[in-house]
């Protein structure tokens, strides 16, 4: 299974990181600090779950997932905005126009996390 996983904060990606070589250590999981270097992966590299921070610098966990739904490899790939901000008015509309967005809460919550790698749903 590839694992693509977007934060701007790296401490993040090392405890996401962490918690899925402990739960799928058969896992390729694949980080970025960098949403704008991301995008470009996510139009050249096939993932089966994306990870993405919502707040972000430059591009938006938004615009990360508008990229991965425009791209003709990951358009049906299961993405989860892993945010502080909850199940907020913003994740709630992405996940009403964007088809397998699911929201996982920070701090994380690992059943949620383990769910959503397994089943692409939460």
């Amino acid at each position: 299974m590839k694992i693509l996983i977007v934060d701007d904060m790296e401490s993040n990606i090392m405890v996401l990181k962490a918690i899925l070589k402990m739960d799928f250590p058969e896992a390729n999981i694949i980080t970025f600090t960098n949403s704008v270097e991301a995008c470009r992966s996510i139009e050249l590299v096939g993932y089966d779950r994306i990870i993405t921070d919502f707040m972000m610098p430059i591009l938006t966990g938004e615009n990360l997932i508008e990229r991965a739904r425009w791209s003709s490899i990951n358009s049906h790939t299961p993405i989860a905005v892993c945010s502080a901000y909850g199940e907020n008015e913003v994740i709630s509309s992405l996940q009403t126009r964007y088809e397998l967005v699911r929201s996982i809460p920070k701090p994380l919550d690992r059943t949620k996390l383990n769910k959503f790698i397994k089943e692409g749903k939460l």
